[in-house]
């Protein structure tokens, strides 16, 4: 039982590693211009380029496929 109790905590563990939040965590996002086409943003660090309607990306432009 309590293997199966430390196993259960690996696995719950390993997937909230993998749903982590913090995809944009190397970008560092600045906002270029704001228009009626939504919001043009350009990461300092790695120079990607995103547009999105309101809130800054989540994703980090360096490493997008």
């Amino acid at each position: 039982m309590v293997i199966l109790a430390l196993l259960f905590i690996g696995v719950l563990y390993t997937a909230m590693w993998f749903a982590r939040t913090e995809r944009s965590k190397e970008c560092r996002w600045r906002q270029e211009r704001k228009d009626e086409a939504g919001v043009a943003w350009r990461c300092a660090v790695c120079g990607a380029r995103a547009q999105t309607v309101k809130d800054e990306p989540t994703f980090c432009g360096a490493k997008r496929d």
